[in-house]
């Protein structure tokens, strides 16, 4: 079983944040001096998305994980695949001074969060094939179980399968991000595009270990 941090809101913040938070959108709070990643792609500094603070996950690492994620390149009008990196700080009670660059919205957006318990990936899996049929869940209530905006637990994709793609003993799931409007009406429901294309979704894996990243996305 998975221990995961369902988003159950994103609340807008105008004013600085200080400290090792968990937010979407804005600029980094840094907790200590950094380089702005660059796109190996475009040759341009990558999009920040958000970061995570590491330590109430079920990773429990005292670090803050900064998501740099840019799946669509505007100037070229292309997708790119794996047009990510994350970057890793030890956390701190307050933060310091540091770069900037271009983000998805000015304003930043906390997570609010509630504990949760998910299957492993192949059970998950599994329900997700098996929905509408006799005696399964439906295929909307597994979307309402696990295609939400979370912090660890089980992804869900149309496009791939996650429990053969990945090892899940190695890989946990950084991020589960559906495009905006996915959850319409929700406060949950992410509150700026990030442009997957149509109810896509958004994944950014990290293997502690080897500290590896690997992002994914898909879209209808």
């Amino acid at each position: 079983m998975h221990h995961v941090q369902r988003v159950t809101s994103f609340t807008a913040q105008r004013e600085p944040l200080e400290g090792p938070v968990t937010k979407l959108g804005g600029q980094p709070v840094w907790m200590q001096e950094a380089e702005w990643p660059i796109s190996p792609h475009t040759g341009r500094p990558l999009r920040f998305l958000g970061q995570i603070d590491l330590h109430p996950t079920a990773l429990n690492q005292h670090d803050v994980a900064y998501i740099f994620f840019e799946p669509f390149d505007a100037q070229t009008q292309t997708y790119l695949e794996d047009n990510c990196a994350v970057i890793l700080q030890k956390r701190q009670p307050t933060s310091t001074p540091g770069p900037t660059g271009p983000c998805y919205s000015e304003v930043s957006y906390l997570l609010e969060t509630a504990p949760q318990v998910e299957p492993h990936w192949r059970a998950v899996e599994d329900q997700y094939n098996l929905c509408d049929g006799p005696g399964q869940l439906s295929y909307e209530m597994v979307q309402q179980l696990y295609a939400v905006p979370k912090i660890g637990g089980t992804p869900i994709s149309d496009a791939t399968d996650y429990s053969t793609a990945l090892s899940e003993k190695d890989w946990f799931l950084l991020l589960q991000l559906p495009e905006r409007g996915t959850h319409a009406g929700q406060p949950y429901d992410t509150p700026f595009e990030v442009n997957y294309g149509v109810e896509g979704c958004g994944y950014i894996f990290f293997n502690a270990k080897e500290r590896l990243v690997f992002s994914d996305f898909f879209s209808y």
